[in-house]
């Protein structure tokens, strides 16, 4: 039973120390974001999901610790940034108090708490499922395409905490709302291009560091990215409760998404095993964004610019498509031939009219400032793509 399994006991024990680890560290990292240190916290971010990337692919791939490995992973990694970073936030907190900032603190961030809680769900309740259904060298599997998708959090993670004062800067100008959606086209965008590169090298990057029992995770990568990539854009699209301090609407979209996901872990995961787990996690994320953006948009309209959204998904989706037609033989032409294939996302977003004409007469201006032997070229190329022409001299 549970009580005697000392196995399993050390592993909740090692998982409820790391959250604690988690929360000492955002009060360091908050820091760094109010006082602007912007190349500090991305240093110290990158390290925090690089150890723990290094980590988990060490042990659950060359010490075969499966669910144990990444769980080790976190630990170690939140661990060790605590032993850099706590040291300075205590210190701070000499200088005291003060209540007028807490009791304003409190009334925006207490109804998010229940969100905290819904989210933790949001991102553990598979797991728990597959160990039910299946074992636990299956969670190793699925952590593991898990922990591959969070690679693009390392930049998605750095849009989105620089989103946030962006946003409260900018939001009394007339043409804040054109702003905004203008952004969230080209960082999406950004996401979708990132996301391609993954989920195209995943079956690759798996088969050459993990051994064969955990190939199974290759395909399950493309499918976590992309609803990281729904989780990612939650800053852009939920401004309207941001600006209103109507943060509890958050709460009701986050534990919406959060039971609708443990209805299809229990639908899909029995049936389709960690792939039902990856899909069930997708739908509750592309739910939970669209919920937010409908209540958003209710409080604080943004003309998001859907058209331009929908070019950009669709050439990456028949992109990665495509990737699945280059011939299998040779590992140095299928990662060469792959790399082309991802390279042209950006010409395949110039011929779909992605770019705003403003934003490519500007491009192209620059371009041939600074490079003039590109005039004729883009001069050449300009009717197929749809660029403008460069400026005379």
């Amino acid at each position: 039973g549970l009580r005697d399994n000392e196995a399993l006991w050390f592993l909740i024990l090692m998982g409820t120390a790391t959250v604690r680890a988690k929360v000492l560290l955002r009060m360091p990292f908050s820091i760094m974001r109010a006082r602007e240190e912007s190349k500090r916290y991305a240093k110290w971010s990158l390290l925090r999901s690089a150890l723990a990337t290094i980590v988990a692919v060490v042990l659950v791939v060359g010490f075969h610790q499966g669910a144990a490995g990444v769980i080790g992973a976190q630990f170690l990694a939140e661990f060790t940034m605590c032993l850099f970073l706590t040291g300075t936030t205590f210190r701070m907190l000499r200088s005291g108090f003060r209540w007028v900032d807490i009791q304003q603190q409190l009334k925006f961030g207490l109804p998010l708490v229940p969100a905290g809680v819904a989210t933790f769900l949001l991102d553990l309740s598979d797991r728990w499922f597959i160990r039910h259904y299946y074992s636990v060298d299956d969670v190793g599997v699925y952590s593991l395409a898990y922990r591959f998708g969070e690679i693009l959090l390392l930049i998605i993670t750095a849009f989105q905490l620089s989103w946030g004062p962006f946003a409260y800067s900018h939001r009394r100008d007339p043409e804040a709302p054109q702003l905004f959606a203008h952004l969230t086209s080209y960082l999406l965008a950004i996401y979708l291009f990132l996301w391609l590169g993954l989920a195209t090298y995943a079956p690759d990057f798996i088969k050459i560091m993990a051994p064969e029992g955990y190939w199974g995770a290759a395909p399950l990568i493309p499918i976590l990215a992309f609803g990281l990539i729904f989780d990612g854009i939650m800053p852009m699209v939920n401004l309207g409760p941001a600006f209103t301090k109507r943060t509890i609407l958050r709460t009701y979209t986050v534990i919406t998404a959060a039971v609708i996901n443990v209805i299809l872990n229990y639908l899909l995961i029995p049936v389709y095993g960690p792939a039902g787990a990856a899909w069930a996690t997708l739908i509750a994320f592309v739910i939970q964004t669209t919920l937010a953006l409908v209540v958003s948009l209710r409080l604080y309209h943004v003309p998001y610019q859907y058209g331009r959204v929908a070019i950009a998904a669709a050439a990456a989706m028949l992109l990665f498509a495509v990737s699945h037609l280059i011939p299998a033989e040779d590992l140095t032409i299928r990662l060469a031939a792959k790399a082309g294939l991802i390279i042209s996302y950006p010409l395949a977003l110039l011929w779909g009219g992605f770019f705003a004409a403003e934003d490519l007469v500007q491009g192209v201006a620059i371009v041939t400032k600074k490079y003039p032997a590109t005039a004729n070229v883009i001069r050449k190329i300009g009717p197929i793509f749809r660029l403008p022409p460069p400026p005379e001299s």
